[in-house]
């Protein structure tokens, strides 16, 4: 904590003083609101959870996983939530892989380290369980009552890689995606996962394609089940070229394996291609052979904005409108998209006949769909043929009908239209250093490392914001520390948040905020998290979705009208963990 300390007053220094002044005058009126409006609220009691709040799940860590070299690339132990079941639900297990992107080299896979995605040091505590993972049986009507499983990431090679060296370049890194799978499945097998009679494997995006990699090796750890089945939400990364014809998401995809070894993990598909093609599920699928649910997006937001348009491949900028919002895309555009659309019913063909298998393929411009209520079981949810994801997924699980539905093209369903606004703030998690590496030249990482320390600072420096951030264990923000990015903290930002987060990123993608370029992102990163940090931590929900826009925009102008002109940007990694 300490350290986190020393980093900022020393980042603060090197900014000059009138940034200086700026960061001080905005935590002062920060700390001001939030002591403001703790008062008004501190004369009511805190109001009991009802029937319809989620459900907070503590993280339980792998205490037997440092003997077994199972370990977060800094060496941390793993870790899991687990929800116990219950009535009927009792002998049945849902296991859900989180996602998060990939590190392709040590200076991302660095990065990582300082966060939850890559150290339990960083976790939260707690989490809600939403969505597919919900207790609740109006959201969740056929799995509320089961044992849930959230399995964290941390290796950043959807948990298939596998090292034995751990020192790299002067740096200590653990490559042990595979061996985290294991020993947290073996940790479960003693909490009654052995005896289970139903099971069911889910993971979204780095998750979802984690899913495809573990789905048989899921089914070799239950074998007296009656039945198991597996489900991959948005994990279908598509192995195309981008706009600039060069195939982005190849290249990145090898970086990941070679760094991490990941070719062994399929050593009969090595033998007959080239490394980097068996980690697509394309071709994973080709040799699944427990039943499987494919759930995916035609117009997958994330793989638009990183696959078909990364950064590099629009030096023009011609698709920045249409790779954030479907509608804003010009007929060219639409057309490049229908082709992508038709990339992945290309990639699926081979196994759309097989009976017990499953697919839900919807014209909505998101990402992952289960992990949201509103999403995944809602009066809003997306639909085909009047159903819901959670009805489709029920459906095939418990085979009450067959679930092959794959919609038509864009735009042929209204019921996504109210998804398309939201898109941007539905991404797989946090892939700070996915594609624009170069680009970015690492500011991305180190803009989010700012975050986390001065989370981490305020927590443990004082007891006024440790007793404001614990009552509500899940508030971190949902940010955007480059224009072009659309990040999110898996499960954590959700219906009016994610409003918020929408107004709060088009006042960032002010034209006078863009001419100070990394100078503002860095003065307005620096407040902006403490003020969702305080107000999402209130007792009230409804005063944090009143406050929270409101400071939100009082920051944001401040430090627009205040231009610190004079600010130091950063000169690497090195130069904040030191």
């Amino acid at each position: 904590m300490a350290a986190a300390h020393h980093n900022l007053f020393h980042l603060w220094r090197r900014r000059g003083g009138s940034t200086t002044t700026s960061a001080i005058v905005g935590l002062v009126f920060l700390v001001s609101s939030a002591v403001v409006l703790l008062t008004l609220t501190s004369r009511s009691p805190e109001p009991a959870l009802s029937s319809t709040d989620p459900v907070l799940v503590d993280l339980t860590l792998v205490h037997n996983a440092k003997e077994k070299g199972a370990l977060c690339l800094d060496g941390t132990l793993p870790g899991y939530h687990f929800l116990k079941g219950f009535g009927s639900g009792a002998d049945s297990w849902l296991i859900h892989l989180e996602g998060g992107g990939w590190c392709s080299n040590l200076e991302s896979c660095g990065a990582r380290k300082h966060t939850e995605l890559g150290s339990s040091n960083h976790m939260e505590k707690q989490v809600q369980f939403i969505g597919i993972l919900s207790n609740l049986p109006s959201q969740n009507p056929d799995f509320y009552n089961w044992n849930k499983v959230k399995v964290r990431y941390c290796d950043g090679a959807s948990f298939s890689g596998d090292v034995e060296t751990t020192e790299q370049k002067g740096s200590t890194f653990y490559f042990r995606g595979q061996r985290i799978w294991e020993a947290i499945m073996d940790d479960l097998m003693v909490k009654g996962l052995a005896s289970a009679k139903r099971a069911l494997l889910t993971g979204c995006s780095a998750g979802g394609l984690a899913t495809y990699i573990h789905c048989d090796d899921f089914k070799a750890f239950v074998p007296k089940a009656d039945t198991v089945k597996c489900m991959a939400d948005g994990g279908f990364f598509l192995d195309i070229k981008d706009v600039s014809g060069r195939k982005s998401m190849h290249d990145f995809y090898s970086d990941v394996v070679q760094l991490q070894d990941v070719g062994k993990r399929f050593p009969d598909c090595i033998s007959k291609m080239d490394a980097t093609k068996c980690f697509f599920a394309e071709e994973i699928i080709k040799k699944i052979r427990t039943p499987l649910f494919i759930l995916n997006p035609a117009y997958d937001a994330w793989q638009v904005q990183h696959v078909v348009t990364p950064d590099v491949s629009d030096p023009s900028l011609s698709w920045k409108s249409c790779r954030l919002d479907i509608k804003k895309c010009d007929s060219n555009q639409i057309g490049v998209l229908q082709g992508m659309r038709a990339a992945l019913l290309d990639g699926i063909r081979g196994v759309t006949k097989k009976k017990d298998w499953g697919f839900f393929v919807n014209s909505c411009f998101i990402h992952c769909q289960s992990l949201k209520d509103y999403l995944w079981h809602s009066p809003d949810s997306p639909r085909i043929n009047n159903k819901t994801i959670a009805e489709a997924v029920g459906d095939w699980y418990f085979e009450r009908s067959e679930v092959k539905e794959i919609d038509s093209q864009y735009p042929s369903n209204p019921s996504c239209y109210n998804m398309e606004a939201r898109a941007e703030f539905h991404s797989s998690g946090m892939d700070l250093d996915h594609m624009n590496e170069k680009r970015s030249g690492g500011q991305r990482y180190t803009v989010y490392m700012l975050q986390v320390h001065l989370i981490n600072y305020l927590r443990g420096s004082s007891s006024f914001f440790s007793q404001l951030v614990p009552k509500n264990p899940n508030a971190v923000l949902c940010f955007t520390p480059l224009p072009s990015a659309q990040v999110e903290r898996q499960g954590l930002c959700f219906g009016s948040f994610s409003d918020l987060h929408s107004m709060v990123s088009l006042l960032f993608e002010a034209r006078s905020c863009k001419r100070l370029a990394r100078r503002c992102y860095v003065a307005f990163m620096d407040c902006i998290i403490s003020a969702h940090e305080f107000f999402l931590g209130l007792p009230f929900r409804c005063l944090a979705i009143v406050a929270g826009p409101v400071v939100s925009a009082v920051v944001v102008l401040f430090f627009v009208v205040s231009r610190p002109t004079s600010a130091t940007t950063y000169e690497g990694q090195d130069y904040l963990w030191k």
